[in-house]
């Protein structure tokens, strides 16, 4: 089964955090699509050695 080509999405926000509660929340959501989008495309020894890549960092 081939790969698909993945496509490079452009977002403009239009409604950003005004307050710390709001940014916090707004974080967490970036941080939890990142993680799926890595978890989905990264295989368990590349999410490993990232892991550990940032945990040196």
């Amino acid at each position: 089964m081939a790969k698909r080509k993945p496509r490079l999405l452009k977002c403009r926000i239009l409604n950003v955090p005004q307050t710390v509660e709001e940014q916090e929340e707004y974080d967490k959501k970036v941080c939890k699509a990142l993680a799926t989008a890595l978890y989905r495309s990264l295989e368990p020894e590349q999410i490993d050695s990232l892991i550990n890549q940032l945990k040196e960092a």
